[in-house]
């Protein structure tokens, strides 16, 4: 299914045809495609498997939740924002599930005498799947907190309560309402507000450890255009076809995506560390090492297929690595693709450059 899928998100047979053209009329640029397929192993980890695996350290993650006096929710996790914009995730994982805005929600982050402490931190695609699940399942302990206030303040059943953007309304008597702010006030300010049976306050900690990883997939396909006179390799079209469970944000996923599959076709083409005989560095600065520009990447066609993570909470699995991992390998395959009818052997490392395609082809 997500083979056929990302075939024809790739216009595999269009490109096959003209491709078949090129060769027919010996085209001086030819046409190779590629694909590649991977799997990974994400939301790291089960703590107790990593302990038997020999590392000293936890795979779990902590989130602490606290509505504050004037209805707005505070969410403190020991991961770390790096620009790959899970806090988004987190803001929204947390509003959804306790019924709020995702505009009430402040995400904490990095402060190591405010936040909990964090099993692994941030990386291995574990932000959203694991650190999200800890957040959801605080969120849903906070509403379970904030249930008998409301059914108190409205004089109604728990089980009759709604909650939607912040204001928590009795079912089928939308205008008897209370909102967040309201139960922040009790909890904090007004005690004579509350059920004799609660304490002042509404905080709640929670801890998630997942019991197995999760794993993302996905295909990509290349397509490159080779100058058979110059070796000139062009990326023409590329697409990814890809399956990270529960998309919590179109817009992230995507640019993750983007920004992978750039790295991975530089990976392919361009980036490499060259030294001279003593070990120096030769290219160690962005003028002598190449790097993609916009004038090299092409644009992205894009394919979401969404399988829900049976072990996470929520449904992630994590989007982190999944541009890059089979770029390099689809593009490299392309090459090899191309080269086909002048004999020339599959390469076998990266990156492939002008030199050697030259050489391949003279080779034969």
């Amino acid at each position: 299914m997500a083979l056929d899928a990302g075939l024809k998100l790739a216009k595999v047979d269009e490109w096959r045809a003209e491709q078949a053209r090129r060769r027919a009329n010996n085209d001086v640029k030819q046409l190779g495609i590629g694909v590649s397929f991977w799997v990974e192993n994400t939301a790291l980890g089960p703590s107790r498997q990593m302990n038997l695996g020999g590392l000293n350290q936890g795979g779990y993650d902590i989130s602490k939740i606290r509505l504050e006096p004037n209805g707005e929710v505070t969410v403190y996790t020991g991961l770390c924002e790096m620009g790959q914009g899970f806090t988004n995730g987190l803001a929204s994982m947390c509003a959804d599930a306790l019924g709020v805005h995702v505009d009430q929600v402040v995400v904490v982050t990095g402060d190591t005498d405010a936040c909990p402490y964090t099993g692994h931190g941030t990386g291995a695609s574990r932000s959203a799947a694991v650190g999200g699940a800890a957040v959801r399942k605080a969120a849903i302990a906070l509403q379970a907190r904030i249930k008998p206030i409301a059914a108190h303040m409205l004089e109604c059943a728990e089980e009759d309560l709604r909650f939607e953007d912040g204001t928590i309304s009795v079912v089928g008597t939308p205008t008897r309402c209370v909102t967040t702010a309201d139960i922040g006030r009790a909890a904090y300010l007004r005690a004579i507000e509350l059920p004799a049976n609660i304490d002042p306050g509404l905080e709640v900690t929670e801890t998630f450890d997942p019991t197995d990883c999760a794993w993302p997939y996905g295909l990509n396909v290349a397509v490159v255009e080779i100058d058979t006179e110059t070796a000139l390799v062009k990326v023409i079209d590329y697409a990814v076809f890809h399956d990270c469970g529960t998309v919590l944000n179109p817009m992230i996923v995507e640019g993750q995506l983007h920004g992978g599959a750039a790295q991975g076709i530089a990976a392919a083409l361009m980036e490499e560390l060259l030294y001279d005989e003593d070990g120096q560095p030769m290219n160690g600065n962005f003028m002598s090492f190449l790097i993609p520009s916009a004038m090299e990447i092409p644009n992205f066609r894009l394919g979401h297929m969404t399988t829900e993570s049976p072990v996470i909470p929520g449904g992630m699995k994590g989007i982190g690595e999944a541009g890059i991992i089979g770029a390099p390998a689809a593009v490299v395959s392309a090459i090899d693709d191309a080269l086909r009818p002048f004999g020339a052997q599959p390469f076998l490392s990266t990156p492939v450059t002008p030199q050697q395609i030259f050489e391949a082809i003279t080779r034969g």
